[in-house]
């Protein structure tokens, strides 16, 4: 006879405990292209994982969202993934920037999403990428790195002036929120003739 010991049942309650609900285990399924070769499947598991995160649901897999769609082969998924990214962003800042005892944690991968943003092959997507660091107030700091940074190696004339834009409203709202100095701001804004 056999009898189930702590060491065997404790990775499964853990499992059952912090394993995400049935809606977000099979809309984060869907974001591999292998199992949804439809792009529109995929956009629509995005916007699935974006509701349940944005209703507080826990163990949604917004995270997900960065770490599979924002790789996915389509731009218009790519493009999905970073819009709903800054949704939440604007929506759950402190889901995304935790202070703890320890000091914060980031809980968004800002280096990839700066990669994306200067060496995406859709412009279409690093302008998206631009827009999302316009609005991510909780991120204003590599926000700002990261618009100078695409601005100084973007080719495509329409996505500069994109760029450029959402630096200036990055630096406006950051001014504002008492993120930046004057003359901080003001260095920028004329650096970029914002």
């Amino acid at each position: 006879i056999y009898t189930l010991s702590l060491h065997d049942a404790l990775p499964i309650f853990l499992w059952l405990f912090f394993s995400p609900p049935k809606e977000a285990q099979e809309a984060i399924a869907r974001l591999n292209p292998e199992r949804a070769p439809n792009p529109t499947d995929r956009i629509e598991a995005i916007q699935v994982i974006l509701k349940l995160a944005l209703a507080d649901q826990k163990l949604s897999g917004w995270q997900q969202i960065q770490k599979i769609a924002c790789k996915d082969p389509d731009a218009k998924v790519r493009v999905a993934a970073v819009r709903a990214l800054g949704e939440f962003v604007v929506a759950k800042p402190d889901q995304v920037v935790v202070k703890g005892a320890l000091g914060e944690a980031t809980y968004i991968d800002t280096d990839s999403l700066s990669a994306m943003g200067k060496s995406d092959p859709s412009p279409e997507v690093r302008v998206i990428v631009a827009d999302f660091w316009s609005k991510a107030d909780v991120l204003w700091k590599p926000g700002i790195k990261s618009l100078e940074e695409m601005i100084a190696t973007e080719q495509d004339p329409q996505a500069v002036i994109s760029i450029r834009g959402a630096l200036a409203i990055r630096v406006e709202i950051s001014l504002k929120r008492g993120d930046l100095g004057d003359a901080s701001a003001k260095q920028l804004q004329n650096r970029y003739k914002l």
